[in-house]
Formats: C-alpha cells, structure tokens, sequence
C-alpha cells in the first residue's frame, strides 16, 4: 500500500511541475501560462475523427483544422478553429470539449473548465467530459482538488472500467491530503 501512495504522490508532483513550466506563447495578444508542447499521447485525448453530430461540411472543415494545429501546438490557431465549428454547430458537445482541451494545454484554465462544463450540460453522461473537468481541475494554477475528486468520481460512476477517471480522482486525492496535511 505504501508504494502505491508514493507513485501517487510522483505523479502528483511530475503534474505540478509540468504545469508550472512556461513555454513560448505562439500569439502574444493572448497572455497564458502555456504548458510543455505534449507529446502525441497527449493530443491524441482528442479524437482525429470529427465528432459524430457534427454534420455541417463547414463545421467539420474547422473541426480538422482544429485538430491539425492542435497536433503543432498552436494554440490560439487551434481555439479559433474550433471556435468557428462552434459558431456552426454549438449543440456538438466534443467541440467544447476538444476547445477546451486546448484553451487548457494553452495555460487558460478559466476558458478550459467553462468549455469542458458546456460539454458536460449538452452531454452529462459522457463520462470523458467529467474526466477532462477532473483533469483541468488538478492542473489549473490554483488547484481545486474537491472538484476534481468529484468531477473523477463522477466519471468513474459514468465509466468505472476507463483507468483515466481512476487515475484523476487519485491526483486529486492526493492534492487534498497534501493541502490538509492528512497522510492518511
């Protein structure tokens, strides 16, 4: 047991660390704290595949070139890609949430969590929109642990065989004990 809660607490911290590393803004008229360029594993969260709903050719266009940018890191290129397929088709929840991932990795948290909680209100039981909230929560540069722990639990009701919502609620868990001092 003991070793598991220390691999928790590495991976706690390897999150904390990362998301306090700065790198180049790609456009300066936006300020953000950006996080490290994240290797293919961490793009791939969102699907290359234009969501399923989204039906409007243009719409879908955007989609692909959002995911395009995102692959480069490009940001600011990535939102507004993805802001256009929202102008389209807002009612398509994997828009918000693929915006959201990069309002996130871009270092804007606030944007991040609205767009992953416009998701989560035109899909609720989609357990991967509460996992990515979760995620934002533990990341965000003031941590709100509580909500992460639920927005993963939430997610693990939605989905109890998807090891992410597992492994989000742990970071969470330890966010807590570590800010209440209970080693517990």
């Amino acid at each position: 047991m003991k070793i598991t809660n220390i691999a928790v607490v590495i991976i706690t911290l390897a999150t904390v660390l990362a998301c306090q590393t700065r790198a180049p803004q790609d456009d300066t008229s936006h300020p953000a704290t950006l996080l490290p360029t994240p290797d293919r594993s961490q793009v791939l969260i969102i699907d290359e595949e234009a969501p399923s709903r989204l039906t409007d050719p243009e719409a879908v266009s955007a989609y692909r070139q959002g995911y395009a940018h995102m692959r480069d890191a490009t940001w600011f290129a990535t939102i507004a890609a993805y802001d256009e397929a929202i102008e389209i088709q807002p009612e398509v929840a994997g828009l918000d949430e693929a915006r959201g991932t990069a309002y996130m990795y871009g270092g804007n948290h606030d944007e991040a969590l609205a767009d992953y909680t416009t998701a989560i209100e035109l899909e609720p039981d989609d357990a991967g929109h509460w996992r990515r909230r979760a995620h934002a929560h533990t990341v965000a540069p003031t941590p709100q642990p509580r909500k992460g722990a639920e927005d993963a639990r939430r997610a693990i009701d939605l989905d109890p065989h998807h090891p992410m919502g597992y492994g989000h609620r742990a970071i969470a868990l330890t966010q807590l004990r570590v800010r209440t001092g209970n080693r517990r």
